[in-house]
């Protein structure tokens, strides 16, 4: 786990540590629970999943996730609906409310990216006819170079960074799929497969823009 999620994780876990709610929950000695083996085959608790945390023994933020819901999902399952069920159901939803905090917008965005590069993928495996080439050159510039807008500067400087074939291809196949009437350009043909393709920033929508800088900031680091 990287240090930042385990920190994340740790903190999380001394606040769940320190909550009411989760007093039942925290050390459970299942030898002494009448029947409690019986019916619930992974026992755990809070305090367990702390100190293998504090060892650092999770390889991964899911796989601590799946043992905190498992001291709510076992509570429920041998209460049933009365109180120690209520309050683990509680606890359920308090644990989400932290882990959302710290984590939920991560997972989206890497959602997102995730999504984007299979649509990429996608059409990059069956181009149409009229963009045979694919590894046609290709360059962005602002129409204006003076235009203050914070957006379009930030892509225009970033961009440049992106001059191997691979990234010119997945770039100007983004903008297709934003806007497919650029794969009527004539000069992207079979006839002029080596020519330099130039779009103005300035001419694309804002969700163009959006996903061209979203696609910059996934593969800047690659």
């Amino acid at each position: 786990m990287e240090e930042e999620n385990w920190s994340k994780c740790f903190e999380i876990m001394k606040n769940l540590l320190e909550a009411p709610c989760t007093g039942p929950f925290r050390l459970i000695k299942e030898e002494t629970i009448p029947h409690y083996t019986e019916l619930i085959k992974n026992p755990q608790d809070l305090y367990r999943i702390y100190h293998r945390l504090e060892k650092r023994e999770y390889q991964s933020t899911k796989r601590w996730k799946e043992e905190v819901n498992l001291v709510w999902d076992n509570a429920i399952k041998f209460n049933g609906e009365n109180d120690y069920g209520k309050l683990a159901h509680y606890a359920k939803l308090y644990f989400k409310k932290l882990y959302d905090e710290k984590f939920a917008r991560i997972e989206k965005i890497a959602e997102r990216a995730a999504e984007l590069e299979r649509k990429i993928d996608s059409l990059l495996s069956d181009p149409p006819r009229n963009f045979p080439a694919l590894r046609t050159l290709f360059s962005l510039k602002p129409k204006s170079e003076t235009r203050q807008n914070d957006l379009i500067n930030e892509i225009f400087h970033n961009i440049i960074r992106f001059t191997d074939a691979d990234s010119q291809r997945k770039m100007f196949t983004l903008l297709r799929m934003y806007n497919p009437e650029l794969g009527d350009n004539p000069i992207v043909s079979e006839k002029n497969p080596d020519l330099r393709v130039t779009v103005s920033l300035d001419s694309l929508p804002i969700k163009t823009l959006e996903a061209l800088k979203e696609f910059i900031s996934n593969n800047m680091s690659q």
